[in-house]
């Protein structure tokens, strides 16, 4: 995975047992991850507006959240969404049932029953019974009675490096214009040297069709990419640059719907070119000889 993420060529998921292993060694730090910038737990606030991502918030609006995972293999991200949303949803329910001048009494939680439907897709179509195995998990794990609250199916295959308009993006074409948040983790680096042959046209169509306010969610093993997919997006946008507060994690991207187009901040400006710049010095190590080395057996 290291290799293909340096040279920018998608690696293969056939192999059963690779996926099997896959999705045990990556459940906990993916899911959390998502979670934790859906929660807005991160440095600084995603955007100016300072609210959460979904409908996460302390007044809990009535909403219903639509998430389209994007290569997202064993349903991590469906995962990490279902989580906040069970926490907001026993949260708010217990502060409804608090006595009178209990802390979490003065939030004004209008809705206990935050539902998350999350679709995924992915090129490779032997991820279908593990997204079927990480839902049968969700629903074990959350309190029976909101299990139905949080829904996941493999929706099939696709191929970001293509237009949406190919057959095989053919259903995200479909499903575009009703989705609420699009997460796609650690596959634009893999897939670097065909999404630059075409400028990455799987996400600006993504953004064209996306209602208002969507919000498009990227993490990678490196933040070098993101001036690149920045400058490749058309109409109305912002962008921010989040880092999680905990973890290991880079610098990840979130890309908001916006009709009203916004130029980029000088500060956000100064952070492309500084990571385009990491971008330029990692290419001139490739060609240097660099050789990424084995990880060591423990």
């Amino acid at each position: 995975l290291g290799n293909a993420a340096d040279d920018g060529i998608m690696p293969s998921f056939s192999n059963a047992g690779a996926r099997a292993g896959y999705a045990l060694g990556l459940l906990q730090s993916r899911a959390r991850m998502l979670a934790d910038l859906l929660q807005g737990d991160t440095v600084e606030p995603p955007f100016d507006d300072n609210n959460n991502l979904l409908f996460l918030n302390t007044t809990c609006t009535n909403r219903h959240c639509n998430l389209l995972s994007i290569g997202g293999g064993p349903g991590y991200d469906f995962l990490g969404a279902a989580l906040v949303a069970s926490f907001h949803n026993e949260r708010a329910a217990f502060a409804a049932k608090a006595p009178a001048g209990y802390g979490t009494k003065n939030q004004k939680c209008t809705n206990t029953n935050l539902t998350i439907r999350a679709t995924v897709y992915d090129y490779e179509p032997g991820w279908t019974d593990l997204v079927e195995t990480m839902t049968r998990v969700a629903h074990s794990i959350f309190p029976t009675s909101s299990a139905n609250n949080y829904q996941c199916h493999f929706g099939g295959r696709c191929d970001i490096t293509l237009p949406l308009s190919t057959n095989i993006n053919h259903c995200i074409l479909k499903d575009a214009p009703t989705t609420d948040v699009f997460v796609c983790q650690y596959c634009v680096a893999e897939n670097a040297a065909q999404l630059r042959r075409d400028n990455f046209v799987f996400f600006r169509n993504l953004l064209d069709l996306a209602p208002e306010g969507a919000v498009l969610v990227f993490t990678e093993t490196t933040h070098r990419l993101w001036p690149e997919l920045v400058a490749a997006m058309s109409g109305g946008f912002e962008v921010s640059f989040p880092f999680l507060k905990r973890g290991r994690n880079g610098v990840c991207l979130l890309v908001r719907k916006k009709q009203e187009a916004r130029i980029l901040s000088d500060q956000h400006l100064a952070t492309c070119k500084r990571f385009a710049l990491h971008q330029e010095m990692n290419e001139r190590r490739q060609q240097n000889g660099f050789v990424r080395q084995q990880k060591k057996k423990k």
